[in-house]
């Protein structure tokens, strides 16, 4: 058996989008940001690789109207850090 155990927060930054953006015309969007190497990570509940330098990157389609975002960041010890982001998206 092996344990993890971490002390402090889990690292997470969340370069883009930042909370409240518009968007108008293309309804491709990529969030971006910051972890760990070796945490994992979810938008939204969908796992998203993150590289060896520890960004992050995934491409989503934008409904008109508001869209949230919920990024989570998850240690090997299940520590975890959220943050959630809304974007408006008009064509």
């Amino acid at each position: 058996m092996t344990v993890f155990f971490k002390q402090g927060a889990v690292k997470l930054i969340v370069e883009s989008p930042e909370d409240g953006a518009t968007v108008q015309g293309n309804n491709k969007f990529e969030i971006r940001g910051l972890t760990e190497p070796e945490n994992t990570l979810s938008i939204n509940g969908r796992w998203t690789r993150v590289s060896t330098d520890g960004t992050f990157k995934s491409a989503v389609d934008l409904s008109e109207g508001e869209n949230g975002f919920e990024i989570i960041a998850r240690d090997r010890a299940g520590n975890e850090m959220s943050i959630i982001r809304t974007v408006t998206y008009t064509k």
